[in-house]
């Protein structure tokens, strides 16, 4: 079987791919995480204890 030339660049560019969405989730992970611990302090700071 022959393996045609379009064909052989396609890992390359697939692993670009997955490298991306990954850095893409790390970022909004990061974002997400960041605003949910700043809204969490706040709600708990509302509350008085005492």
């Amino acid at each position: 079987m022959a393996i045609s030339p379009r064909l052989k660049t396609s890992p390359c560019a697939c692993g670009y791919f997955a490298v991306f969405i990954g850095l893409a989730g790390l970022v909004v992970g990061a974002i997400a995480g960041g605003l949910f611990a700043v809204w969490r302090v706040n709600r708990r700071r509302a509350r008085p204890v005492a």
